[in-house]
């Protein structure tokens, strides 16, 4: 590699934007009643077509890029559920850069097996 072209790569790394991790800002709530958690979580500047969200029985996982002229800022944010849940029941709504979903709490009764 002619010292041209490290001049080059160097000047592409120094000109590309700085990337920050950003845990936003966010709440839950426990519903004994209708055995439901919910989340609201805060994504200022994000579409919802960037919020990535997985869950699983135990725990769930965001990540959010926004881009801005200067910087990227990637918010993301990984929680543990107080209790386990089913994760296809999860109801997500997302505007004006607030999620939240709302998932229904697994019973570990459901799946007992009655002995008389």
């Amino acid at each position: 590699m002619t010292e041209a072209e490290q001049t080059k790569m160097v000047d592409k790394e120094s000109q590309s934007k700085p990337r920050y991790r950003v845990r936003p800002r966010h709440h839950s709530g426990l519903n004994r009643k209708d055995k439901t958690i919910s989340y609201e979580i805060h994504l200022p500047g994000v579409s919802k077509e960037r919020v990535s969200l997985k869950v699983i029985p135990d725990l769930f996982h965001l990540e959010a890029p926004r881009e801005m002229e200067d910087s990227e800022i990637i918010y993301t944010v990984s929680r543990y559920f107080p209790y386990k849940v089913d994760p296809e029941s999860i109801q997500p709504s997302c505007s004006n850069g607030l999620l939240k979903f709302t998932v229904k709490i697994k019973d570990p009764l459901d799946e007992a097996i009655d002995i008389k």
